[in-house]
């Protein structure tokens, strides 16, 4: 099974031939649009170690009251293993731009993460107007 090993939000990411790994701009540990009901757009980053040749991944953003606002549905990954290294201790890094879902309301919002066995992740992050601190 599938384990995540790291996992952030932020306002945006971007992946370089030159290097591997993505580089993120500017961490987020609050989604701040400018007013409710309303959108907001940034990127979510997460490392996957132990997969399998025929990986597949869902990833699920969810609101306060648990309703679905964004949903990939199961998604084969296209990877290269190493075959100088044993496939239980490889890993990819993946990174997602979520643009314009829709945040209704304030409180608490979780990305869920799933494989074909079930989940293996659920991150919440807090949803607060802009301005009100």
């Amino acid at each position: 099974m599938a384990k995540v090993s790291s996992f952030v939000y932020c306002d945006r990411a971007e992946f370089d031939e030159s290097h591997p790994k993505p580089k993120i701009n500017e961490l987020l540990d609050i989604i701040r649009p400018n007013s409710l009901p309303g959108n907001f757009s940034f990127s979510i980053v997460f490392g996957l170690i132990g997969l399998d040749r025929n990986q597949e991944i869902r990833i699920v953003f969810k609101g306060p009251d648990g309703e679905i606002l964004l949903d990939t549905e199961m998604s084969k990954l296209h990877f290269e293993f190493n075959p100088k290294h044993p496939l239980k201790h490889q890993g990819v890094y993946i990174a997602m731009d979520i643009r314009n879902v829709d945040i209704p309301v304030e409180g608490i919002y979780e990305t869920e993460l799933y494989e074909p066995k079930g989940q293996i992740g659920n991150f919440p992050i807090p949803a607060f107007k802009r301005g009100d601190e």
